[in-house]
């Protein structure tokens, strides 16, 4: 985040200080066009959006941020609840400059009435997803989960929730069970040797009713969020549909679904192995490892991970850090449940904070705001033109 960035977001908030206000002044001073900018920031339409934006607890994020920059660094009285207010307002602010921050800020140009767009209202609108789920134990119907509650004490079901048995005595015959969430739905799953999964929408886990023999092994679609209990004495192995990631005990999050480019996994804590035929990495807390899901003769590559971003979806948000809209989008799809048809081809990348609970205009809204996108909801059709 830029110091303009950062003295714009004390702007919206009326928090600059006296010397802090005249810096910010001088800046807009410097050139009309960005006059022209910031007027837009008084328009209802922004502030509006400005105060729906969600208030995550970034507190450890904004520490890290005044260890890297001391200068920023001064006597709040009200350190939490300053923090959140400057991030609502960063959030929005950095929508607009996260599509195009260099233009804007060096080029000087300005989007094309991003308000006035925003503004549209949209005919239709699209609710967000839930939590629902279906699940299929052995050669069986699938079945809701929000119509069951129990079953002979092999499992209980309530608050979006399926909690399988620790005993692992309690099943004579072991049967396989398969967790499946739908677009627009998530759930959780509490495996029975008490190993938690979160499943995101479009998702499924296969496991069995019991661990027996010397792993713990289950198949999975999509993405899901481990948080695998310890047992020295079995591995518990994951296995995507490109990828397979062993662990004794450990969080982590794993994204394979079939219409991404690539599948990745991500540490938390812990250690894990993430492996694809003869290609092995090992991967150590806050790095990701990323397989192509379209050249099966590319190496595991590691990065660094952006975790907050990575398990923002089951922390109940989307967080867009230089996100491509296509990866915005399939997002989209998966978690309101439409198809998206483009009429144009947007480039831009987008930066970017909202709660998933929202309905999907607020999104759509939100990225509107760059002036580099539009759109159109009909039915579960959303259309994407400039």
């Amino acid at each position: 985040m830029t110091r303009i960035t950062w003295l714009i977001t004390r702007y919206l908030r009326d928090e600059l200080s006296t010397a802090e206000k005249q810096e910010l002044e001088d800046w807009i001073a410097a050139d009309p066009n960005r006059k022209k900018w910031m007027q837009r920031f008084e328009e209802p339409g922004i502030h509006g959006l400005l105060y729906n934006m969600s208030e995550i607890n970034w507190k450890d994020g904004h520490e890290k941020f005044l260890q890297r920059n001391p200068q920023y660094r001064e006597t709040e009285r009200r350190p939490t609840v300053f923090f959140h207010k400057w991030m609502a307002a960063a959030a929005i602010l950095l929508l607009i400059l996260g599509a195009g921050a260099w233009w804007i800020l060096h080029r000087q140009s300005i989007p094309s009435d991003p308000v006035q767009r925003s503004q549209q209202p949209y005919a239709q609108d699209v609710q967000p997803g839930s939590e629902k789920a279906t699940l299929t134990t052995g050669n069986e119907q699938p079945v809701l989960l929000d119509t069951l509650k129990s079953a002979n004490g092999k499992y209980t079901n309530e608050n979006g929730q399926l909690n399988y048995s620790h005993d692992q005595n309690i099943d004579a015959a072991v049967s396989m069970n398969t967790v499946t969430t739908p677009k627009g739905g998530t759930y959780r799953v509490v495996l029975p040797d008490g190993t938690k999964v979160w499943l995101n929408a479009a998702s499924s886990i296969r496991f069995p009713s019991a661990f027996t023999g010397n792993e713990r092994k289950v198949t999975v679609d999509g993405e899901l969020y481990f948080d695998v209990a310890k047992d020295a004495q079995k591995q518990f192995i994951v296995q995507s549909n490109h990828s397979t990631t062993t662990v004794l005990g450990t969080q982590f999050n794993i994204a394979d679904y079939s219409n991404d480019p690539y599948t990745s996994t991500t540490l938390v804590q812990g250690k894990v192995v993430v492996s694809k035929g003869d290609n092995k990495v090992m991967l150590q807390p806050g790095s990701q490892s990323v397989i192509s899901n379209t050249n099966d003769a590319a190496p595991i590559s590691i990065r660094d991970a952006n975790l907050e971003e990575t398990v923002a979806w089951k922390n109940g948000y989307f967080i867009f850090n230089d996100a491509q809209l296509p990866e915005i989008m399939r997002m989209v799809e998966r978690w309101y449940n439409v198809s998206v048809i483009y009429e144009a081809t947007i480039s831009k990348q987008f930066v970017g904070v909202i709660r998933r609970n929202e309905p999907l205009s607020k999104l759509l809204q939100l990225l509107e705001l760059t002036g580099e996108v539009k759109f159109s909801i009909n039915g579960n059709t959303v259309k994407v033109s400039r």
